[in-house]
């Protein structure tokens, strides 16, 4: 019984850790975002829409990741 346990609560470590990873990498994207987002306003300029979409993917992905994780680093506590 108490082989179950300790495999019960590795596992519960191991998903603590990936989530808190996620949040972490979500965070990353979210900050490298931010930078990108000073671009943008040169791409208004020039017409070019690499910036503008660049900016807006990573930002969604950062915030969802930041998300995800955050929720489930909080259910497995």
């Amino acid at each position: 019984m108490a082989h179950l346990d300790r495999v019960h609560e590795d596992a519960e470590i191991e998903a603590m850790q990936e989530a808190s990873a996620a949040a972490s990498i979500g965070i990353l994207f979210l900050v490298v975002s931010g930078i990108g987002g000073i671009f943008v306003f040169q791409a208004f300029r020039s017409g070019t829409e690499f910036w503008r979409i660049y900016v807006g993917v990573l930002g969604l992905i950062g915030l969802l990741l930041t998300a995800w994780g955050t929720h489930s680093r909080h259910q497995h506590s």
